[in-house]
């Protein structure tokens, strides 16, 4: 059989060709609509999305992914080479296209440094906090488009200013704007299977043509126009931090996607990280604009049934139609068309059930996100994002400095050895505590974990302490420092401190820092039960010697006769009274006899 056709049969029609047709009807709209808010226009927006739809099949390897223009990065690049643009006088699209090869060239550098890792840093609440902040700051964005009036809305001060200073509404725009945001919303709601973005634009073309609304105008498939030009070092440098935020950003929203929609498929990082590079420095060297993964095109390729990954070459083909054959129909759509477009794209990027259940989790996840929304809003987006990662860093340390810890006995019918706090049935062995510090040790909570061993040893009659340090393989030199204290001040009593459950990321450092030489290795047990049967062997060989009780003091047999007496009568308060006049009484024949040596 013929290649070609082998791969068309497969990888291009049946359900792959009706996805690529659906999701190149939703992508048209999206792609010019982020060309605007990016800033290279609607007609380059719509070309440089044919880079992602040609590239990520042959390099990427998730199936349904949509690889291509993004809201929140397309707006994320714009916030930032905005004010760069505006300080230097280069051109936007020029600024933008530098900064999208220097982002692939970070994503590629990464590959071969295996730093994928940092994308662990945006934490779920931070990406929470950070798209709904991004959402609100993209409908402040729309503001100017949906009234038919020009406003600064850079920040809310701003905003607010031109609203008090007097802004012109266009009642039509506000109209075509909401009502697009309106339909595409019912659809969602109500016929999800049908493109109702598609049905939007179809109306809003319609709209142009009767309405007094302003239009994008001419529209045709280009490519960005720049002229290349010498950009400053400095300039450089200012890019390269951006580039260098929106390349965590963007990772991070192509991995969280893939492995969203993956199902039971293997998401593989690596390969992802370099298609996302390549198509990066690609898009740039065109003009393009950094890109991302788009949540909302993957689930509608998703539920249209696509098969493979080459679906997009469909999308890609429908996107080449649309702008040859449908430009003088685009050229009618309104402004506010494309506004209400990216005010529901806005809509998408709030997830009020993450916000729940981060409420339900714990009050801290709620105020990192929180902080990083707001921060997105006021401070912008690469410090808010810098914000609410140095918030969350902040909590884990509060929580890894504090952690859970406890007493560990047997619990009748249940294996193993449980908190007895949990369990207050639980048995302990007499002369031995068994303890667990539930965290790696080091400098945030060396002195909390000594405090806590040395209050727990003081149980009655504690002969071996026997440290359980299955969660303690992570220790810093504070950390081991911290364990020779506690082993010094339970020597100091005549308590053996023994370790359970020694592990060897443990024993190593233990062993270079001289501690394991220290509390000897007659006193680590690989088990519990071991360390557990180690002391009653012990125990048994050393049984505790026999507490003396105090010798009591002599009593004058007149007076102890008189205050049991006193007692016997249920007159305990006079009792005590002849118990104080003994007591004293004998203080001072004691006194008199010291005088006379």
């Amino acid at each position: 059989m013929n290649p070609v056709i082998d791969l068309v049969r497969t990888h291009l029609g049946g359900r792959n060709l009706v996805a690529g047709v659906v999701v190149g009807a939703y992508l048209v709209p999206q792609a010019m609509a982020y060309g605007e808010l990016a800033g290279v226009g609607a007609s380059a927006g719509l070309t440089v999305a044919l880079i992602p739809l040609i590239l990520y099949p042959l390099l990427g390897r998730s199936r349904w992914l949509s690889l291509g223009p993004e809201s929140a990065v397309a707006l994320m690049a714009a916030a930032t080479v905005g004010p760069v643009a505006a300080t230097t006088g280069i051109a936007v699209p020029l600024l933008l296209g530098i900064t999208s090869v220097m982002t692939g060239a970070i994503l590629l550098a990464a590959r071969l440094a295996k730093a994928g890792f940092v994308t662990d840093l945006l934490s779920k609440p931070v990406l929470i906090g950070y798209l709904t902040g991004v959402a609100v700051v993209m409908v402040l964005s729309q503001v100017g488009r949906v009234v038919g009036d020009d406003v600064d809305a850079s920040t809310v001060i701003t905003l607010v200013q031109d609203i008090v200073d007097g802004v012109t509404v266009d009642l039509w725009s506000v109209f075509v704007g909401l009502g697009t945001l309106a339909v595409i919303l019912g659809f969602h709601r109500w016929a999800p299977a049908v493109p109702g973005t598609l049905v939007a634009i179809a109306l809003g073309v319609a709209a142009g043509f009767v309405l007094p609304v302003a239009t994008i105008g001419d529209f045709e498939l280009v490519l960005p126009s720049f002229e290349l030009e010498p950009v400053p070092v400095a300039v450089v440098g200012q890019l390269l931090l951006v580039a260098g935020a929106i390349a965590v950003v963007a990772y991070t929203d192509v991995i969280v996607v893939a492995r969203a929609f993956a199902g039971n498929e293997r998401v593989d990082p690596n390969r992802e990280l370099v298609a996302l590079g390549a198509t990066d420095v690609v898009g740039g060297a065109f003009g393009g604009y950094p890109i991302s993964a788009s949540s909302s095109r993957t689930a509608i390729a998703r539920m249209n049934g696509a098969t493979s990954r080459y679906y997009s070459w469909v999308v890609a083909a429908v996107v080449v139609v649309a702008g040859l054959t449908l430009a003088p129909l685009l050229s009618r759509l309104p402004e506010a068309t494309l506004g209400g477009i990216i005010l529901y794209a806005a809509w998408t990027l709030v997830d009020v059930d993450a916000w729940r259940s981060l409420r339900r989790l714990r009050v801290g996840e709620v105020a990192v996100a929180t902080a990083c929304a707001v921060g997105v809003v006021t401070l912008g987006i690469l410090p808010g994002i810098a914000l609410a990662i140095g918030l969350s860093i902040a909590e884990l340390l509060l929580r890894l400095s504090r952690p859970h810890e406890g007493v560990l006995g047997f619990v009748p019918g249940l294996a193993g050895m449980h908190d007895v706090d949990d369990y207050p049935d639980a048995e302990q062995v007499p002369g031995l505590v068994v303890y667990r510090y539930d965290s790696p040790l080091f400098f945030a909570n060396s002195n909390d974990f000594y405090s806590q061993c040395v209050e727990a040893a003081q149980a009655p009659g504690c002969r071996w302490f026997v440290l359980n340090v299955e969660a303690n393989v992570e220790v810093d030199s504070t950390g081991l420092d911290a364990l020779v204290a506690l082993h010094d001040e339970l020597a100091s009593r005549g308590i053996t401190l023994a370790l359970a459950r020694v592990k060897n990321d443990l024993m190593t450092p233990m062993s270079s820092y001289g501690v394991a030489e220290l509390i000897g290795a007659e006193n680590m047990y690989a088990t519990l039960p071991t360390a557990v049967a180690a002391y009653r062997d012990w125990a048994a060989a050393n049984p505790p010697p026999a507490p003396t009780p105090p010798a009591p003091e002599p009593v004058p047999l007149g007076r102890a006769a008189a205050s049991s007496t006193l007692k016997a009568l249920g007159l305990n308060r006079f009792a005590r009274v002849v118990n104080i006049q003994r007591d004293a009484a004998h203080l001072r024949r004691r006194g008199e006899q010291e005088d006379r040596r």
